[in-house]
C-alpha cells in the first residue's frame, strides 16, 4: 500500500483492504449496502431540514415542543415574562369565576345575554309557550290602551285614582291669588237724562268681583249688568249698589254667577256728572 493510503487491518494483523486517502468516495458494490446508505442519507438531509439556525428565530423557524406530563412547575426567571404570566394567570381566574357551573340555574349564577340588532322575530315551537305569550301580548295590548297619554287631559283621557282609606286629612296649601282690575269708566262726563255702560269684562274661571268707584251724583244707583254669552244682559236685581250721599263712593263685593259684566249708570240728576269705575277680581 502507498503510504498516503489508510491501511484496515484484519484478525491478527493482517491486512484486509486499504483506501487511499486521494479517493472521494467509498465504492460499495453491493446492491443492498447501496440502498440503505441512500436511505440513511435522505433521513439525514430531512433531519437537517427540520433543525433551525442556531440562534433565536422566529415561530416559523422554530422547533416546536411538548413539555412531559410529569415535568412539573417551570420556572422563568426573566420578570417580564413573569409579570405577563402572572397577569395572564389573574385574567384566566378572574374569567373562571364569571363562568358559571354547567346545568341550568337561578338569575344570580348564569351569564346575561344579548339577542343581536338584526335577529328578527324568534320562533317559539312549544305551544304551551306560545299560548302564553298570546295571553301576554293580549293583555299588554288591553294596558296599552288604558294608559293616557302623558301630560294633563280630560276627565275621560284620565286614569281615576281613589284615596287610601287609611290616608287621613289631606294638608292643602292653598297659593296666593293675583288681583286684577278692568277700568269700566275713567272720569267720564256723562250728561243730564244719558245712560253710560261699559264694556264687556270677561270674568272665565273668576269666583269672586268688586266693583268699585265714584260718581259726582250722591245716591246714584249703579246697575251690575250680567250675561252669559256677551249678547243678552240682564240686571243684577239682587245687587243694591249706590254711590255715598256724602262722597259719591261707591263700592261692591259679590260672588260671580255669569261669564261677562258691565257696569251701566243712568244720569236723571238734571245736570251732567262724571263717573269713575273699575271692576276687580282675583283668578
Amino acid at each position: 500500500m502507498s503510504s498516503t493510503g489508510i491501511s484496515i487491518l484484519g484478525k491478527n494483523g493482517s491486512v484486509l483492504e486499504a483506501i487511499n486517502s486521494s479517493s472521494n468516495a467509498l465504492s460499495v458494490s453491493d446492491s443492498s449496502a447501496q440502498a440503505s446508505l441512500s436511505t440513511i442519507a435522505s433521513e439525514i438531509t430531512s433531519v437537517d431540514n427540520k433543525l433551525p439556525s442556531i440562534g433565536q428565530n422566529a415561530k416559523s423557524a422554530s422547533v416546536s415542543v411538548t413539555i412531559a406530563s410529569d415535568q412539573g412547575t417551570i420556572a422563568v426567571s426573566d420578570t417580564i415574562s413573569q409579570s405577563s404570566l402572572s397577569t395572564i394567570a389573574s385574567e384566566v381566574t378572574s374569567v373562571d369565576n364569571k363562568l358559571p357551573v354547567l346545568g341550568q340555574t337561578n338569575k344570580a349564577g348564569s351569564v346575561s345575554v344579548s339577542l343581536a340588532s338584526d335577529q328578527g322575530t324568534l320562533a317559539v315551537s312549544d305551544s304551551a309557550s306560545q299560548s302564553t305569550l298570546s295571553a301576554i301580548a293580549s293583555s299588554a295590548s288591553s294596558m296599552d290602551s288604558k294608559a293616557p297619554s302623558l301630560g294633563q287631559s280630560s276627565k275621560s283621557g284620565s286614569i281615576p285614582v281613589v284615596i287610601a282609606s287609611d290616608q287621613g286629612n289631606l294638608s292643602v296649601t292653598s297659593g296666593s291669588l293675583s288681583a286684577n282690575s278692568t277700568s269700566a269708566f275713567s272720569g267720564q262726563s256723562v250728561s243730564n237724562s244719558s245712560t253710560a255702560t261699559s264694556s264687556a269684562v270677561d270674568l272665565q274661571a273668576v269666583r269672586e268681583v268688586s266693583v268699585i268707584g265714584n260718581v259726582t251724583e250722591t245716591g246714584a244707583e249703579i246697575e251690575i249688568l250680567v250675561s252669559a254669552d256677551d249678547t243678552n244682559y240682564y240686571k243684577r236685581t239682587d245687587l243694591s249698589l249706590f254711590s255715598d250721599y256724602n262722597s259719591g263712593d261707591f263700592a261692591k263685593a259679590f260672588v260671580v254667577n255669569s261669564r261677562y259684566l258691565k257696569v251701566k249708570y243712568v244720569n236723571d240728576s238734571g245736570s251732567t256728572k262724571t263717573l269713575s269705575a273699575v271692576v276687580v277680581h282675583k283668578a
